[in-house]
């Protein structure tokens, strides 16, 4: 289900939840041979609860500073994801419990940035941060525990500026 708000032109905030049924998915599995090797292998079904925040305001009209140039060029955007998944792997190893995380899948992924851009002065900036929550990167055995990816995090900037009449950017 989804609720949705579009206050003015270019700006929303929606919320969102969402549940997925996955039939036989297909993950990454550590084998321990001579030499570790990786191969896929199908759980038996796995699940998805998750819920979702995302927005895009501009700080112009949010404010009501028509007359601030700056403010009007200037826009804020999220999008936060939640989410709770589970694989059955009840009689493929007997060694390891009957259900865990599903294998690649984070349990919260978040976005945010702000942009800024000036059609007079024709340049634009950007900063953008990602992060994604720790997940089973390869899913272990009776010998080896499963293998995490930790958290992570990405900062992004952009600027851009056009010249030469809007021929070169």
């Amino acid at each position: 289900s989804r609720f949705e708000v579009y206050p003015c032109r270019g700006q929303f905030f929606t919320v969102s939840g969402f549940y997925k049924y996955f039939d036989t998915p297909i993950e990454r599995y550590m084998q321990v041979t001579s030499e570790s090797q990786i191969y896929y292998k199908n759980a038996n079904f796995g699940t998805i609860l998750g819920a979702e925040m995302e927005y895009r305001v501009n700080l112009g009209a949010i404010l009501n500073k028509d007359s601030s140039r700056f403010l009007n060029n200037l826009t804020l955007f999220s999008n936060l994801s939640l989410m709770k998944s589970e694989v059955n792997v009840k009689g493929i190893n007997d060694a390891v419990p009957e259900t865990r995380p599903m294998q690649g899948q984070a349990p919260y992924l978040v976005n945010a940035g702000v942009s800024y851009i000036d059609n007079i002065l024709d340049f634009s900036f950007s900063a953008m941060v990602n992060r994604v929550g720790h997940k089973i990167y390869l899913v272990g055995n009776d010998i080896l525990p499963n293998r995490w990816e930790n958290a992570r995090t990405v900062v992004d900037l952009q600027l851009t500026k056009t010249l030469l009449k809007k021929r070169l950017e």
